[in-house]
């Protein structure tokens, strides 16, 4: 199996693998590239650094929804999101989660044959709206709500050509009609809690009927703290906007990278339907908070090693807040730095250990740092290893990391249960992945071929 640019990441190793920090060209600036594990978690771990995004698409698309992101609204911004995504709600969303996968996923069954590069998107994209957003509205609504969701997230990284017809100028179009949306459903919202005579103040709590995990409620709690005017429904659905990408397109690049591979890495599947089996028999088929995340370690495993071989987010940016001296090398205040994840991943001393695994012939994979072994995070020395760098590191980590592993392993649970399914080539030799925009096959859509054939509990017979 050959993931992406398999040539390029052995490239950057070999000529960069030895190197604490190097300089490079990207998006029309200088950057210093950090390629050492203990700079990186040095890095992201202090405020001398200041979270940065040069990428002039991603920044229009996201407006003034990026202002949590900066002081003096960060900390504010951080505390309320993280109150919202707390263990306890994540648990209690978990079946309306599972509701919209079954509903995508039972489609993807019907037609059998199908690419899922947009589908997968559209489901993610739901459940950020629908469970992540909490927007309560009806079936229409949230149809058309997705369908604008998905248009402008594809302008993110395109090509700004703003000349009709581009995805750039389809993005920015319909990102008013977005907004405008977004404000209708979160005004008619809100006055329903002015009726109910329901203070600002007092949202914190009200508990939602629909969703305990309410990331809209978390940011009028933030404008709440801050004495700001929440009336302001332009940039309240800016945020909201800014969150349903957050919460979608990672997920999204993700999960397709997992179907891929487990469809194309001998023996993945297999142990992966092994583990359902197992999980049927002694604990249900309930997809319960604690089954998910006690008693599946290979599927745990297995999304794991997706996240260090094909991470859905390329790096982190980062600014110099002031005047610092990076590994020996001083830094003016304002130099952008780039976190690769892809370079980390693939250095040596980001996994020390003997996994005491061998790689299949038929695997063509040189060094064990660009292969795709689940099993190397189920030796008791895996947590030996340094963390992955995925979802960030430190105090200014993802937020939402725990629900996006949840939904993946929701999705890949329900799936698995149901069928198997294999990637049906164009051409001779392995997939490859490309990086940008999103993460998609260099051949083209990911058309996969779905086997029904489900899981059932099996029951122990006494003797």
């Amino acid at each position: 199996m050959k993931f992406m640019c398999r040539r390029s990441r052995t490239y950057a190793k070999e000529r960069y693998g030895k190197s604490s920090i190097f300089r490079a060209f990207l998006f029309g600036h200088e950057f210093v590239v950090i390629g050492s594990v203990h700079l990186a978690k040095k890095i992201l771990s202090q405020d001398d650094f200041e979270w940065d995004l040069p990428v002039d698409t991603i920044m229009q698309i996201f407006g003034n929804g990026i202002e949590g992101s900066k002081q003096p609204y960060h900390p504010v911004f951080r505390k309320s999101m993280g109150s919202a995504l707390n263990p306890v709600n994540l648990k209690l969303s978990l079946p309306a989660v599972q509701a919209i996968f079954e509903k995508h996923l039972s489609h993807w069954l019907e037609v059998g044959v199908m690419a899922i590069d947009q589908p997968i998107r559209a489901m993610v994209v739901e459940v950020a709206l629908s469970v992540v957003a909490n927007l309560n509205v009806h079936d229409s609504i949230m149809q058309r709500l997705c369908s604008l969701a998905l248009s402008v997230q594809k302008g993110l990284v395109s090509v700004p050509l703003n000349i009709p017809g581009t995805t750039w100028y389809n993005a920015l179009k319909l990102r008013k009609s977005y907004i405008a949306l977004l404000k209708s459903v979160i005004g008619m919202e809100l006055e329903m809690r002015k009726e109910m005579n329901i203070e600002l103040e007092s949202i914190t709590k009200v508990t939602s009927p629909s969703c305990p995990l309410d990331t809209t409620k978390a940011i009028l709690e933030e404008y709440a703290e801050m004495k700001r005017d929440w009336t302001n429904l332009d940039a309240i659905a800016e945020r909201v906007l800014t969150n349903v990408v957050g919460a979608s397109e990672t997920t999204g690049s993700a999960l397709f990278a997992l179907l891929v591979a487990i469809s194309s890495v001998p023996g993945i599947m297999e142990k992966l339907r092994e583990e359902q089996e197992h999980v049927l028999s002694t604990y249900g088929a309930e997809l319960s908070y604690e089954v998910l995340n006690q008693h599946m370690p290979f599927l745990d495993s297995t999304i794991r090693e997706g996240s260090r071989v094909l991470p859905s987010t390329q790096g982190i940016f980062r600014k110099a807040g002031k005047d610092v001296v990076v590994d020996g090398i001083p830094l003016t205040k304002g130099t952008k730095l780039l976190i690769s994840f892809n370079l980390l991943h693939a250095l040596d001393d980001n996994f020390e250990w003997d996994p005491c695994m061998t790689v299949p012939t038929h695997v063509d994979i040189k060094d064990l740092a660009s292969s795709f072994k689940p099993e190397r995070w189920l030796d008791d020395s895996a947590t030996k290893a340094p963390s992955l760098f995925s979802f960030g590191y430190g105090p200014h980590s993802c937020l939402g990391m725990r629900f996006a592993i949840l939904e993946m392993k929701m999705a890949l649970c329900i799936l698995l249960r149901k069928g198997t399914w294999d990637l049906i080539r164009h051409g001779q030799g392995a997939p490859e992945f490309v990086l940008l925009p999103n993460i998609h096959l260099a051949s083209g859509p990911a058309v996969i071929r779905i086997h029904r054939s489900p899981l059932v509990k099996k029951e122990s017979i006494a003797l």
